[in-house]
């Protein structure tokens, strides 16, 4: 158990979108606010989806289709520019104002969720993402935070060279699973997290589209994998409590660590996911 109430976690009144919510301005809010996904809302504050950066890159890949010869006026784009409503996710799973942490953690390890509604009676009151779960494994205070990297940590992943391109990487990714280690010339650089890759992606897609508002919030200059990861080497060792895992992570936006041991051997990594799931128990 986590011990602690549900209104620990719960970011309420979240930014929101409407299916009737332009494709532009969601990039413009994912971008200004630093988000992933958005809850899509009524007139009535009645769930009726939610919409990701995932789904902003599918139709991003087909905006040039979608919006025909307007992409080469300005003025013409606005009014070919899809809705929320054509990419919407109606089928939610979400949680109740009473209902434990737990219950919301369980969804997000389960479905590999990153953020889980909270409803009251079919109106939505708020969010809780993963990373609050891990924003609160970083403080240490419950005894499965307090487990070492060990008794988590998972084999090494499929390996990847550092100057490999972004598209190309995406399509090695997903028979891989949701992380990648990143290699130059022999050497491990990092891990590579599907959620990096995905908006990699998305920075590439708002590159070729500059009339679409957005901040440099998106890296819309990275072509190789490498230009992904931090210069330097993220790692833990496997002796380390998860609580540091959970804080070197939250502090440099990264899903995974490389673990090294008392010889400097790479031994294996350790994800967002598996912290998630030890601290589910």
């Amino acid at each position: 158990m986590l011990g602690i109430g549900i209104d620990t976690l719960v970011t309420f009144n979240p930014i929101t979108v409407t299916p009737h919510t332009p494709i532009d301005e969601v990039v413009r809010l994912m971008s200004q606010h630093g988000i992933h996904h958005l809850p899509v809302i009524d007139g009535d504050l009645a769930l009726v989806g939610m919409v990701s950066d995932l789904d902003v890159s599918r139709v991003l890949d087909q905006l040039p289709e979608l919006i025909g010869d307007a992409a080469q006026d300005p003025a013409l784009i606005v009014d070919a520019m899809p809705f929320v409503a054509e990419v919407v996710t109606q089928t939610v799973q979400y949680i109740a104002p009473g209902d434990p942490p737990e219950a919301a953690l369980a969804l997000i390890v389960q479905n590999e969720f990153h953020c889980v509604p909270v409803v009251h009676l079919g109106r939505l009151e708020g969010i809780i993402t993963s990373t609050d779960f891990l924003r609160e494994m970083s403080y240490g205070e419950s005894p499965l935070a307090r487990q070492s990297v060990a008794r988590v940590m998972r084999p090494l992943p499929t390996r990847i060279e550092a100057s490999v391109e972004i598209v190309a990487a995406s399509r090695v990714m997903q028979p891989a699973g949701n992380y990648l280690l990143v290699e130059s010339a022999g050497h491990p650089r990092g891990v590579l997290s599907q959620r990096q890759l995905r908006r990699a992606r998305l920075g590439e897609l708002l590159a070729d589209a500059p009339w679409l508002d957005h901040s440099s919030a998106w890296n819309t200059t990275a072509r190789c994998v490498g230009d992904l990861l931090p210069v330097d080497l993220l790692t833990v060792t496997p002796n380390e409590p998860l609580s540091v895992a959970a804080q070197r992570m939250l502090e440099r936006r990264v899903q995974g660590l490389l673990v090294i041991d008392s010889t400097r051997r790479l031994s294996g990594i350790v994800t967002e996911c598996d912290l998630l799931a030890a601290l589910l128990g």
